[in-house]
């Protein structure tokens, strides 16, 4: 049972003690749809500017162009179990981060964070490639629908 931080939901900096917080950073599922979507929104537009001044310090060259998202991302590295945490009303929630890159330019590729919940209808095309000592250990945790059932001649999922 964990309870979630206020001064990481609320405040437009988040919370100043990072990881030495003892409460959760995870955003926790309220009743009111509207204040999801209020609190989703203010925690990506933050994470999103994180991300732009870290790329700007890694690359040295200040704030980059905007850059088209190519359709199919590659996840460079897979959740823990500890990223994986259950809300309150029983939803998974789980953190993925993965670097894109854009058209066929693959000299500065764009950190970009995910955070989907359980129940949530995604499309999102994705290629995970891992060694198969450790596909056994995604088995339990990864879980995915396919549409349409059956799948059409040719296609097979494995």
């Amino acid at each position: 049972n964990c309870t979630e931080c206020q001064y990481y939901v609320i405040f437009e900096n988040g919370c100043r003690r990072g990881a030495s917080c003892r409460y959760c950073h995870e955003v926790h599922v309220r009743k009111n749809p509207k204040k999801n979507r209020r609190i989703l929104r203010r925690i990506s537009v933050r994470e999103a500017i994180m991300e732009e001044d870290a790329l700007a310090e890694c690359s040295g060259a200040g704030a980059t162009g905007a850059r088209p998202l190519p359709s199919l991302p590659t996840i460079v590295s897979v959740p823990s179990a500890d990223a994986c945490t259950v809300a309150p009303g029983g939803s998974a929630v789980v953190r993925l981060r993965y670097m894109v890159c854009s058209g066929d330019s693959h000299d500065r590729p764009l950190l970009t964070k995910l955070t989907f919940v359980a129940g949530q209808h995604v499309f999102l095309s994705a290629s995970v490639e891992i060694d198969a000592s450790k596909k056994r250990a995604l088995e339990t945790c990864m879980t995915f629908s396919v549409e349409p059932v059956p799948l059409p001649p040719g296609l097979t999922l494995d």
